[in-house]
């Protein structure tokens, strides 16, 4: 039997791991008198649906059950990086016809100045174009990811679609599937 995305099949599940509900808990560690506990829980949950793109920098995949795109930053990307990503993100909106993209920048570290503006002024209308009604972003909570989120998004002005930010990943595909 082929095991779904995330998942291992069971011939290379280690006895002391379970599945539960799709998601695979285990627990990891030592018990004896002779040390003290170090015992850990693991928890591997499935991944969120079909990789459209994998980069050092950037993670794009869709979720097919928020019916929206959900784009991972997972660190610096340079300028060149940067445009093509956004320019990769766009084109998963359009293969898969989605109203709505998650940007989770919780991991972005900083955008320059003129790839904000380019952001503004080239990618926007062109996601308008493919449709876009909402875009949420999760916030990192501090650092240069946030200055650079909230500076992008205080770009904007008015635009075609809704933008929200979020503290929570799971706030924000709740919120795009109702795109």
């Amino acid at each position: 039997m082929v095991a779904p995305p995330g998942r291992r099949p069971d011939s290379e599940r280690p006895p002391w791991l379970h599945l539960t509900g799709g998601i695979e808990v285990g627990v990891v560690g030592r018990l004896s008198r002779d040390y003290p506990s170090s015992c850990g829980l693991i928890v591997t949950l499935p991944s969120k649906g079909e990789v459209l793109r994998d980069e050092p920098w950037l993670a794009i995949q869709w979720d097919g059950l928020h019916r929206c795109v959900y784009a991972e930053w997972k660190g610096f990307a340079n300028s060149v990086e940067f445009r093509a990503s956004t320019m990769a993100i766009l084109a998963g909106i359009r293969k898969k016809s989605a109203g709505a993209l998650v940007s989770d920048n919780r991991r972005l570290e900083g955008v320059g100045d003129q790839d904000q503006l380019w952001l503004r002024d080239t990618w926007m209308p062109l996601a308008v174009a493919a449709g876009v009604r909402r875009i949420a972003v999760v916030l990192p909570h501090h650092g240069l990811g946030k200055l650079a989120s909230e500076e992008i998004i205080g770009r904007f002005g008015k635009t075609a679609f809704v933008t929200r930010t979020f503290s929570k990943p799971s706030e924000a595909t709740e919120w795009a599937a109702e795109a």
